[in-house]
């Protein structure tokens, strides 16, 4: 390792002679350079350094600018700003104790060759880094933050309970003992997480909280269900995350103890997912739902003018749902459960394999193995049910039985 100062040389000194504190060599205005196995490791330039009696060591009040260079000597953090400086050139390290600014620069990819490329535009897309302490070691080409860590990216921004890990050469940022990402849209907060800064994707763990806001702006235009959803903070809770950021849309993945809720409802499974590119939403397995009631199922105003009691007062109740899997395509506007279905209310009780739901139009249809039990006695069978609550109608199709018991008053 070569430490570049310009031609300045230590001169012979006495140990005994020196005080600890006192600057022995003092250099203005210069850049300083770190070299790992003959190449060059980072730079920094200083306005103000200096050297004390440790001739391995040097202060600095403050970097004016830095770069940090990988193993291949591409630039992956730049534009470093920082104060009270220390420089190990035994070690060759770099030790920030009162605040710290960065970039850290994400690579693409290349497709043809499936190597690394630094991205044509060197701004696109930095992850912008804020920290109190920096510790910086080449021999491991690893950077350490500490207490008021931010990483800020253009959509959101990672904050750390008490600090980061990067390590250079993968590109991986470790985070734990807890963690806070923070936007406009929305809040989540975990205790582990794991960025692989160039793949644009990341792992999270913990007791994890995703808050998605209720939007301030509504469409008057979306359906009842999309406006439900909106107007509401929604809250998703889980055990492990994964999360891709993309372009197109981003993904989020999460398993374990899914919960999702909102005011007036309640879903739980075991997984989910949710595809920003063509906004959908499914869950799986051990699939329940919680609603305590039907309304966001029907326009305002076409509720208003329902004749049909039975349909009324079913939109009404409080609803429980079990099934496999459900999917919610806010694009197609419908929502679709499968697998071993089962709707709960006070009056009534309905089975089928399939079940769909058309937000636009309010017609709700159910496959295979149909089964409505009313007030634990009477009953219709059928392969076919649709319910259109606009028409207020209520139709069997194929393989139709029904069973009705008269009350002996």
């Amino acid at each position: 390792m070569l430490l570049v100062i310009g031609s300045f040389l230590y001169d012979y000194y006495d140990k005994q002679e020196i005080v600890e504190d006192e600057k022995i060599v003092e250099i203005l205005e210069s850049q300083i350079m770190g070299y790992e196995n003959g190449k060059l490791n980072w730079q920094v330039t200083v306005n103000d350094a200096w050297a004390k009696k440790n001739r391995s060591m040097y202060y600095a009040d403050s970097i004016l600018s830095g770069v940090i260079y990988d193993s291949d000597g591409d630039v992956i953090i730049d534009s470093i700003e920082a104060s009270k400086i220390k420089i190990n050139t035994k070690i060759n390290s770099i030790t920030v104790t009162n605040g710290a600014k960065a970039r850290f620069l994400h690579q693409e990819k290349t497709e043809e060759a499936g190597l690394i490329a630094a991205d044509e535009d060197t701004d696109k897309n930095p992850i912008v880094i804020k920290s109190d302490e920096l510790r910086y070691y080449s021999n491991s080409e690893r950077v350490y933050l500490k207490k008021g860590v931010e990483l800020i990216k253009d959509s959101h921004t990672i904050k750390p309970i008490v600090g980061a890990e990067i390590d250079n050469e993968t590109k991986v940022a470790y985070i734990d003992n807890g963690f806070h990402i923070e936007s406009k849209e929305f809040f989540v907060s975990g205790n582990k997480m794991v960025i692989y800064i160039d793949d644009k994707y990341s792992m999270l763990s913990g007791s994890l909280r995703f808050e998605q806001f209720a939007s301030k702006n509504i469409d008057e235009d979306l359906d009842e269900q999309e406006k439900s959803l909106r107007e509401q903070n929604s809250v998703l809770y889980a055990d492990e995350g994964e999360f891709y950021e993309s372009d197109e849309g981003d993904q989020l993945y999460v398993t374990g103890n899914v919960k999702l809720t909102q005011a007036d409802k309640h879903i739980a499974a075991y997984s989910a997912n949710y595809n920003q590119s063509n906004d959908t939403m499914q869950l799986y397995q051990d699939v329940s739902i919680s609603l305590q009631n039907l309304d966001w199922a029907i326009d305002k105003d076409l509720k208003r003018d329902l004749s049909n009691e039975d349909i009324k007062n079913s939109l009404n109740q409080e609803t429980t749902i079990t099934c496999d899997k459900l999917l919610f395509d806010g694009q197609k506007k419908e929502t679709i459960l499968l697998g071993n279905i089962k709707v709960i209310q006070s009056d009534k009780i309905i089975y089928c394999d399939r079940l769909k739901l058309y937000d636009e139009t309010s017609i709700v249809e159910c496959f295979g193995n149909v089964k409505v039990i009313k007030d634990e006695k009477d009953n219709i069978k059928t392969d076919y049910l649709v319910i259109d609550l606009n028409k207020e109608t209520f139709t069997a199709k194929h393989g139709v039985y029904s069973e009705y018991h008269l009350d002996e008053n």
